[in-house]
């Protein structure tokens, strides 16, 4: 693809069979979806009224210990 300045804002989407988006199991619309849509909806309005703290929310930032696939030099 060529790029280009344009006078416009464009959103260019890339459907990847298989990613989380497309997968039958987690693709937009899909129960687990809706299910952690439901609950991070719910958790942003109890931690603004100050009923749940950021870090014991479903919101919390979770650390994973994963190697890196390449290095920079």
């Amino acid at each position: 693809m060529n790029i280009r300045n344009i006078d416009k804002f464009l959103y260019i989407r890339r459907k990847r069979q298989g990613s989380l988006t497309t997968s039958e199991e987690t693709r937009l619309g899909s129960e687990e979806r809706l299910n952690l849509d439901r609950l991070w909806k719910s958790d942003v309005e109890k931690i603004k009224s100050g009923e749940l703290s950021l870090s014991n929310s479903s919101l919390a930032v979770e650390l994973l210990d994963i190697k890196p696939i390449f290095h920079l030099i």
